[in-house]
């Protein structure tokens, strides 16, 4: 009889890789009691919590993947569902509200930009544009400094 917190190495228990470390324990995103795989670093069982089957629906794009896309957003404070994504995805032509970069070009998903302190979603930027925003946000003034410091002798322009 299985127990949670039951430790076993893959070899005893049937799972590749053979040497890993799992631990029986409730999956995180679907709740179901399962293997889950475990790191052993420093003598300390360290785990992702997450079972294999949810992991590659994660990795796949399945639906299953949606449902954890809107929980890492709940996480971040961004109350936004996939269709809410699509809708605004659709607004804006499939292109960053910022630099309009169309998403074709990138390699992942347009980023989801929202007011920290209010949760507010403002629009899908690129991740190029989301870091920009990021570093600017929180310092006032930084853009005018930034363009002075362009138009000065210090940037190598004459």
């Amino acid at each position: 009889m299985l127990n949670i917190g039951d430790k076993a190495q893959g070899k005893s228990i049937g799972k590749k890789p053979y040497n890993s470390w799992f631990i029986y324990a409730s999956c995180d995103n679907c709740g179901k009691n399962r293997w889950v795989p475990f790191i052993k670093s420093r003598g300390v069982l360290k785990g992702r919590n997450r079972c294999k089957v949810c992991s590659n629906a994660n990795r796949s794009g399945y639906e299953h993947a949606s449902t954890s896309r809107e929980k890492r957003w709940r996480d971040y404070g961004i109350n936004l569902t996939e269709q809410e994504y699509d809708e605004k995805f659709k607004q804006q032509k499939g292109r960053c509200a910022i630099c309009g970069i169309p998403q074709t070009e990138l390699k992942i998903r347009l980023n989801v930009d929202h007011n920290h302190k209010t949760g507010k979603v403002r629009g899908l930027v690129c991740p190029t544009c989301n870091f920009f925003i990021g570093c600017i946000e929180s310092k006032d003034g930084i853009i005018e400094k930034a363009k002075d410091y362009l138009k000065s002798e210090y940037s190598g322009k004459s």
